[in-house]
């Protein structure tokens, strides 16, 4: 009996081991934040979209829940765009970091994105990687110069999955405005100022090309003030295109 009591502990010790290291090999849900550019100016627009993957490629799992941190004193939040509804818990909220789930005391604000299929696990059914929304902020005009974080965190997933939150730190910079009107070739300007790049800048002002924000510190350059110089009012119109093609013609110089 003593030799079958040892046997007995030992299956269980082996069953008990085989289950853990059924659990470290657990595959990982993968949440992970990358914006368009990696520096942003005072006042610019600033998108972050939530890309959602897992590690062996199972599309039907029952849920995920995460928090988007981030600095409030540097980056105001205005809305969503492109969100991925299907089985949406809510809209992803707004609230504030007062757990300070991710560990940085720089960031004081969160949103709540989360979505959840517990009776069919089939979520989200679609291939991977899977864009789940882009938050849209703006950089604060007071935004002191250097990085800003934005993190996440997992408020909850599914069972026996690990979890992956890759965030993204940005970089505000203070762009030296340089408005001398050169836009042309478009993409690749060439330090010229010709009947082209008034082209260009018009193509701007008609919504028929979005400019950069690099496009837009050299073709703002309407209205001129009493001097003949630029005096930029943050925007590339119809007005920039005719002062750029005045310069063009010789008829002004800045």
């Amino acid at each position: 009996m003593k030799k079958l009591n040892l046997l007995v502990r030992a299956i269980i010790v082996i069953i008990m081991l085989t289950v853990s290291a059924g659990f470290c090999l657990a595959a990982d849900q993968e949440i992970t934040l990358s914006s368009d550019s990696p520096d942003y100016a005072p006042g610019s627009e600033l998108r972050i979209t939530v890309g959602y993957d897992v590690s062996d490629g199972d599309t039907t799992l029952s849920s995920i829940g995460v928090r988007i941190h981030f600095d409030s004193t540097k980056l105001e939040y205005n809305t969503f765009e492109d969100f991925f509804e299907t089985n949406k818990l809510a809209d992803p909220q707004l609230e504030d970091d007062v757990e300070n789930k991710d560990t940085d005391d720089s960031t004081d604000k969160l949103i709540v994105l989360s979505y959840a299929d517990p009776f069919n696990n089939n979520w989200p059914n679609q291939p991977f990687p899977l864009d789940l929304v882009t938050f849209v902020f703006t950089v604060k005009d007071d935004a002191p110069e250097g990085p800003t974080n934005l993190n996440v965190t997992r408020i909850t997933g599914h069972v026996g999955y690990g979890f992956v939150g890759n965030g993204s730190t940005v970089n505000i910079t203070y762009v030296h405005s340089i408005h001398d009107g050169d836009v042309a070739p478009f993409g690749s300007r060439d330090g010229t100022v010709n009947v082209g790049d008034a082209l260009v800048a018009l193509r701007f002002a008609l919504k028929l090309e979005t400019p950069t924000q690099e496009d837009t510190q050299h073709g703002d350059v309407a209205p001129l003030d009493t001097t003949c110089h630029p005096n930029p009012d943050g925007e590339i119109t119809v007005g920039d295109a005719l002062v750029i093609l005045r310069k063009a013609l010789g008829i002004v110089e800045f």
